[in-house]
């Protein structure tokens, strides 16, 4: 019996002292966005926000520009961990029912486009698509024409 209170009482030191460390927990934010986009700004200023909220015990290092991975590689850099946290753009073999944002003239502004998206997310998403992931933060552009490389679009 004393050597199990030992035994316990030594894990409890042991466990205080691990958690007691004063090392910040990092990680590793990879986005495809340059850092110089207004996206980038976005990001560094999250977590510069996340680094001053914890006080330093948590540091966020963003890989931008698609350093770690191509465009369509960041969905999958989480599930792998390559990195910790992505900007994801809409994958639509891995998230259906998210491609439906990129239908052009829904929305009014990118803050309605957002709204919308969380909601989307949060109502059909979290328990499929996102089972794997969680989602901090959406961010939407504002509406878009319809871009082409090769012709005009004359009609609807």
């Amino acid at each position: 019996m004393k050597r199990v209170a030992f035994a316990c009482v030594f894990l409890c030191l042991f466990a205080k002292t691990v958690f007691s460390q004063d090392r910040p927990v990092e990680l590793k934010l990879s986005s495809w966005v340059p850092p110089k986009s207004i996206v980038g700004q976005i990001i560094d200023g999250w977590i510069k926000a996340v680094e001053e909220k914890t006080q330093g015990k948590v540091k966020i290092t963003h890989y931008g520009g698609a350093t770690l991975g191509a465009f369509s590689d960041h969905y999958n850099m989480v599930i792998t961990r390559q990195a910790d946290i992505v900007l994801s753009g809409g994958h639509a073999t891995v998230m259906p029912r998210y491609s439906v944002s990129a239908l052009p003239f829904l929305y009014k502004s990118a803050e309605q486009a957002s709204y919308v998206h969380w909601q989307l997310m949060e109502k059909y998403m979290k328990d499929t698509e996102l089972k794997n992931v969680k989602a901090l933060f959406v961010i939407s552009t504002p509406p878009d024409q319809l871009l082409t490389n090769r012709r005009g679009v004359k009609t609807l």
